[in-house]
């Protein structure tokens, strides 16, 4: 008859706890800090490789629209323009977003995280929108 050792079976418990822990990891991360925005949201953002999209989905035109793409350090690349018209949508490359010192964004070295995106309809009602790059 054999016994199993405690060591062993502590072994095979730990790796269970560590894929669980794991796997619920990964699950968490698909929902939490960075939210998916529906396509119907008011403000919608959407990025590829080159570009980032802008769609005003409001209903009113909005104005003092500013794009901010956050990258993974301490500078950060915006592009504005004054108006955006109702139901309009600004695909914006990313060589149009400039830093505070005049500098273009260049995806070969700048690795974006984010991109925010701020409006202000004709009403006065601010608009906010975070969305992770994809």
């Amino acid at each position: 008859m054999t016994t199993r050792s405690p060591l062993r079976v502590s072994r095979r418990a730990a790796l269970v706890i560590i894929l669980v822990v794991a796997a619920w990891g990964v699950g968490c991360a698909e929902q939490g800090s960075a939210e998916k925005l529906a396509d119907d949201a008011p403000l919608f953002v959407s990025t590829t490789p080159t570009s980032v999209t802008l769609r005003n989905q409001t209903g009113l035109p909005l104005t003092d629209v500013k794009i901010v793409v956050v990258p993974y350090g301490p500078v950060q690349f915006v592009a504005s323009f004054s108006r955006l018209e109702a139901s309009d949508r600004r695909e914006l490359a990313l060589g149009d977003f400039r830093s505070s010192d005049g500098a273009p964004l260049n995806p070969r070295f700048i690795k974006p995280r984010s991109v925010r995106a701020t409006a202000k309809d004709i009403v006065g009602k601010s608009y906010d929108v975070e969305v992770p790059w994809k």
